[in-house]
């Protein structure tokens, strides 16, 4: 089943730790690990070409995508449409979700026949290691993801497991390159009829993260309000009737 997997791994300055998350994630064996490097003004692409060059991880197929300007919407969507795997798993390159946990996500996703499996820190059974900032910041997020999608706990996970026709599909029609990129996949599952599923997943916050609170919030903040109104005057057209 593993050897049927695409990872894809959105990175932005990740010299630091992207050989040991490419080490780890080697291990499950996925047919082909995507790395897209967005708008990176480090090493890491060429660590990762060098990687590639030397044939480091013979058991599969390791490549490299480039980006110029960050935006992990954009990256992950890239990374998602151009897979080949029949799953296709996305991860932060800080894997705060260890990769073990890809094995549990396959076995969800086929147990409960989910088009799309979701990580989630916020249900019964999630273990998770975050700071008092971090999760009062999550809390104040989800309080207005909550209007969008009332039956999801967690959007933000970074760790999500697609089918491949569900990935194709719904990558083909997001918009956001933001980090309210999670919202707008979501949605558009939901609005092609996929089916969508939570699983608990243990969490253990990084030291280190990309993610400015202030400034980031408030843009997805903002895209937040675009995905509404849009998503709004989609669901009134499909509910209104047509002319005879």
């Amino acid at each position: 089943m593993t050897r049927d997997l695409s990872i894809i791994v959105p990175t932005f300055n990740e010299e630091e730790r992207i050989i040991e998350c490419l080490f780890h994630l080697s291990g499950i064996f996925p047919r082909e690990i995507i790395v897209v490097d967005n708008g990176s003004s480090d090493q890491t692409s060429k660590i990762v070409s060098r990687w590639k060059r030397c044939g480091v991880l013979p058991a599969c197929d390791l490549r490299l995508i480039q980006l110029p300007e960050p935006g992990k919407g954009a990256a992950v969507r890239m990374g998602m449409i151009l897979s080949r795997g029949a799953y296709c798993y996305m991860a932060d390159c800080d894997l705060s979700t260890p990769a073990s946990a890809i094995l549990d996500f396959l076995i969800f996703m086929r147990n409960y026949k989910a088009d799309v499996v979701l990580g989630s820190r916020r249900i019964p059974g999630s273990k998770v290691k975050q700071s008092a900032r971090r999760a009062f910041s999550a809390k104040i997020f989800h309080a207005f993801t909550s209007l969008l999608l009332p039956e999801i706990h967690d959007t933000q996970c970074g760790f999500k497991l697609f089918s491949r026709q569900a990935a194709q599909d719904i990558f083909s029609k997001t918009r956001l390159d933001g980090l309210a990129f999670d919202v707008e996949v979501i949605l558009e599952a939901k609005q092609l009829g996929y089916k969508v599923m939570e699983m608990p997943v243990p969490w253990d916050e990084s030291s280190r993260s990309s993610v400015h609170l202030v400034r980031d919030g408030m843009k997805m903040t903002r895209d937040l309000f675009s995905l509404a109104r849009r998503y709004r005057f989609k669901r009134a057209a499909q509910l209104r009737p047509s002319l005879p």
